[in-house]
């Protein structure tokens, strides 16, 4: 059925099936919100993890040059 609706686009959707595996959004409104809303909500606890270990190797640098 997908395949069928990129072949039949007037925008020549025809290269994505050459580069392998896919993803197609649902149709519905409601679900691209969730997608969307998942997917920046992973990254927004990616951020606030790589600040936490910047953080951490930040406080280690500066109490290990204290000390010597």
């Amino acid at each position: 059925e997908f395949s069928e609706i990129i072949l039949q686009n007037i925008h020549d959707f025809s290269w994505i099936k050459e580069r392998g595996a896919f993803f197609k959004f649902p149709d519905v409104l409601f679900l691209h919100a969730i997608i969307r809303t998942a997917i920046l909500v992973s990254f927004h606890k990616l951020k606030i993890l790589m600040v936490f270990f910047w953080h951490m190797f930040y406080v280690l640098r500066k109490e290990t040059r204290n000390n010597f």
